[in-house]
């Protein structure tokens, strides 16, 4: 579709699509960057892959190494195992916008940065134009953080002034992209005809989900329990940040109720660097 539009077709007017704008640009920009072939998509996924091991360890610095590259490697490989179908799947960008944007919230908190918080609302803002779904994440983790930092006695207005205008710059170049093409009034109805439709497709009863979510570490997540259970460990504000991108992950995974393998790496994203820091 990005090729396309790059050749005068017009997004949900002379395509029906159930993306939003934010999948067309990015995979158009990545297009731009790396090339249009097969191996250039392969070299966007391993960007994509790379961003999130750093991500991770950001999110898991005070506890060395381990969990960064045991994070970012089993990230990897479970895609991988997914198969080259999955590849650049709007889902696995999503989540690695939404891991990388936690990452610079922690960094914004840690460091009081308001150039981090900025990056965060950026993150978040991409995300958004990706998938609308993503914005209650990003409203908790804000929330959190503002609360930390009013713990500490840290004036709240900048930081919330820098992330508002990061979050507002994606939804605004998709928007000027909508109408340069002309195509608001077509989005406007594809939203309100073929989203809904799309959404009411294939649903799997909630054990399916439930069993898939976690199936490819369905070993580890029962370690994980018996770890839990032994060492109770302490939430603090950093912890409380990735715990709601599992609960976000979860709930979107379910809540889609398709169970396709890319609709677990939002999960799988904040999941593996909670386990990792508790096994180490």
């Amino acid at each position: 579709i990005g090729f396309l539009i790059q050749r005068g077709w017009v997004p949900y007017r002379d395509l029906g699509d159930m993306n939003m704008p934010g999948s067309f640009l990015i995979e158009i920009a990545a297009m731009h960057l790396f090339g249009p072939g097969a191996l250039a998509w392969r070299i966007f996924d391993f960007t994509l892959l790379a961003v999130a091991a750093a991500s991770f360890a950001v999110l898991t610095r005070r506890s060395g190494w381990f969990p960064a590259i045991f994070a970012g490697a089993l990230f990897a490989l479970i895609h991988g195992r997914d198969g080259l179908a999955q590849g650049g799947q709007r889902d696995l960008t999503m989540a690695v916008l939404l891991v990388a944007g936690t990452a610079a919230l922690a960094l914004a908190v840690r460091h009081r940065s308001d150039a981090a918080m900025a990056a965060f609302g950026l993150l978040a803002g991409l995300a958004l134009s990706i998938k609308p779904t993503s914005i209650p994440l990003s409203l908790a983790q804000i929330l959190i953080a503002m609360y930390v930092l009013r713990k500490r006695q840290i004036p709240l207005a900048r930081p919330l002034i820098s992330a508002t205008l990061g979050v507002l710059i994606a939804p605004a170049i998709a928007l000027a992209f909508l109408i340069q093409q002309q195509a608001v009034a077509a989005f406007w109805a594809n939203l309100h005809g073929l989203v809904p439709y799309y959404a009411s497709l294939g649903h799997k009863p909630l054990g399916f989900l439930l069993l898939h979510s976690i199936s490819p570490l369905m070993p580890l997540v029962l370690i994980w329990f018996a770890v839990l259970a032994l060492q109770s460990p302490r939430l603090d504000w950093e912890r409380a940040l990735l715990l709601s991108g599992v609960v976000f992950g979860l709930l979107s995974y379910i809540l889609q109720a398709r169970g396709f393998p890319y609709y677990r790496y939002p999960l799988l994203a904040f999941l593996l660097p909670i386990m990792a820091l508790d096994f180490t």
